[in-house]
């Protein structure tokens, strides 16, 4: 299985184990296509997702944004419906594990405590820990984007 990042349209970021054709297409909601990102990362999307009018994913929008070293947001380019994040794909096709690196940045894996679920929501760009149930934001500086819960700091802090 292959770990894997379902961001769904609401701010919901899941962490899941995903592998092939069927699993990534029940994921994003039909056909898959692979965004132009990085040589870090493989992001995947409902190839028909602009044509049926998927709502707009704001957060993975945001986290392509990182990313997107082909210039495909600042050019107007926006990710709809749920989004699947993995690591880089191999010689023969086949993704890898979403990178330890993004994990813990997006707080899946801390040092220690462990967060206690995979999951974590977002709602108008603020995070709701489910650790303290602070509320945090979004944050950018430029090298790196993520959440991070400013009384428990239980995801971590994204600035380096």
């Amino acid at each position: 299985m292959t770990i894997s990042l379902v961001i769904d349209t609401q701010g919901t970021i899941t962490k899941v184990d995903l592998d092939g054709y069927e699993p990534l297409s029940n994921a994003v909601g039909g056909l898959i296509e692979s965004v132009p990102a990085s040589p870090e990362i493989t992001i995947w999307c409902n190839e028909e997702g602009m044509r049926l009018k998927l709502d707009f994913n704001l957060i993975a929008t945001d986290l392509w944004e990182v990313f997107d070293s082909y210039g495909c947001v600042a050019a107007g380019d926006v990710l709809v419906g749920p989004i699947v994040i993995q690591g880089p794909a191999l010689e023969e096709g086949e993704c890898t594990d979403v990178p330890e690196w993004l994990l813990m940045h997006l707080g899946f894996t801390t040092s220690p405590p462990v967060p206690p679920s995979d999951t974590f929501s977002t709602s108008n760009g603020k995070t709701n820990c489910l650790e303290c149930h602070g509320t945090g934001s979004l944050m950018r500086n430029g090298i790196h984007d993520g959440a991070e819960c400013p009384k428990c700091y239980g995801w971590g802090s994204t600035y380096e």
